[in-house]
């Protein structure tokens, strides 16, 4: 009989793990071109290493869901998991059991594709929209006046999004104007401008765009020493957001073609070391 030791299998599923990367690299290549594309290959990797580990922390074994789970990365950030935007998601992902692994995350993509439908419109036209405003300086200083700073965040966002603020509500959204504000002034970002610049980005790129590997340029700026000027690392911010943004926007084109693509995955653990015939 055949014996193979434990190293042995440690270092088969270790393959058989980089095997199933390397499919999920072209994936994304085929349906997120423009982020693959700004990108360098191996911060790609990294991204596609911290799906996997997030899958992980879920216990999320199939194909299928991590396919789903690091696609949803690409479409809502990836901490969109923590997203004062997204209360649900977390909740989804906890209420179902361990052995049901296999099935838990198709659930949770549908309902993010029904609400990018509603929120960024199914063409993406509303999205498109946001990110012309986003691209005028003036947006920030062309609000009416309200009781609290806190009332014009709330319009900032209103004026940036009608849509995606509707579909969100006020509750949820005072919750991100909470998190976003406080995250705004640990960064140092002091100036009302700042925290307006900061905020928007927080709405559009997910609440965790400070730290997401998809965004690299965020944390360069927000981490840089020599912008220790409140109001200069803002403006460093808000110029580095236009400049990547023109290059590469958030989101996907072909969301219709993404998800025929996502229900094709097999609904087998990406882990296994011996492939099963089809």
């Amino acid at each position: 009989m055949l014996m193979i030791r434990e190293e042995q299998m440690a270092v088969f599923e270790q393959a058989a793990v980089s095997n199933f990367a390397s499919r999920v690299y072209e994936h994304l290549q085929t349906f997120f071109p423009e982020h693959c594309q700004n990108l360098q290959a191996d911060q790609v990797r990294a991204v596609i290493r911290f799906g996997l580990e997030r899958a992980e922390h879920y216990q999320l074994v199939s194909e299928r869901d991590v396919y789903l789970y690091v696609s949803l990365m690409f479409l809502l950030g990836s901490y969109f998991d923590e997203d004062p935007q997204l209360p649900w998601v977390t909740e989804r992902l906890k209420e179902q059991a361990p052995e049901t692994a296999n099935t838990r995350m198709a659930p949770v993509y549908d309902q993010a594709m029904t609400l990018l439908d509603s929120m960024i419109g199914p063409e993406n036209e509303y999205l498109r929209q946001t990110l012309g405003m986003l691209q005028q300086s003036q947006v920030f200083e062309s609000l009416p006046d309200a009781p609290s700073f806190g009332h014009r965040l709330l319009l900032l966002l209103q004026a940036l999004a009608p849509q995606k603020y509707q579909v969100l509500g006020d509750s949820i959204l005072r919750d991100l104007v909470r998190h976003g504000y406080g995250a705004a002034k640990q960064h140092g970002l002091t100036t009302e401008r700042g925290a307006m610049i900061y905020l928007s980005l927080a709405f559009l790129l997910g609440s965790g765009f400070d730290r997401d590997l998809l965004y690299p340029w965020a944390a360069e700026v927000l981490a840089n020493p020599a912008l220790a000027d409140p109001a200069q690392k803002g403006e460093a911010l808000y110029a580095a957001a236009r400049k990547h943004l023109a290059k590469c926007p958030p989101g996907c084109s072909r969301r219709a073609d993404l998800t025929e693509a996502l229900e094709m995955r097999p609904a087998k653990p990406y882990r296994r070391i011996v492939e099963e015939p089809d």
